[in-house]
């Protein structure tokens, strides 16, 4: 195999699936980080335009921002940008993001989380010891 044609795109499910989840990465950490004001509104076109996608790659990646709660999707609207508190602050994605853009208020969620987790996990963890 030449290098030419090792340089060849490839068309395959797996790699539109790559396509849209760096999609969803890179619209993810935009709302994360405010770059994305909140209540502003997403068209599927505006998304294909920005990120030179198609259609479907588009609704694809407001779909998933919409499951991890970023975004609210509206017949007729699109998507809107939602406030932190609408987050699924427990998603990974979200949490990498955070972690990425705004890593003090991360940790500062992460920390509150286990301070409320971790003693009652202890407290199970001794009734049931042997």
């Amino acid at each position: 195999m030449t290098g030419a044609e090792s340089d060849a795109p490839v068309e395959s499910e797996d790699a539109l699936r790559g396509s849209t989840a760096a999609v969803v990465q890179l619209l993810g950490c935009q709302i994360v980080e405010g770059g994305k004001p909140r209540d502003r509104h997403l068209t599927v076109d505006a998304v294909m335009q920005e990120f030179g996608i198609t259609r479907p790659m588009a609704r694809e990646v407001l779909q998933t921002l919409h499951q991890k709660g970023l975004v609210n999707l509206q017949p007729r609207v699109g998507a809107t940008v939602q406030a932190l508190r609408r987050w699924d602050l427990l998603d990974p994605d979200v949490i990498a993001w955070r972690l990425e853009v705004a890593p003090d208020s991360q940790m500062r969620s992460l920390t509150e989380l286990r301070e409320v987790i971790e003693p009652r996990a202890a407290r199970l963890a001794a009734r049931r010891r042997s």
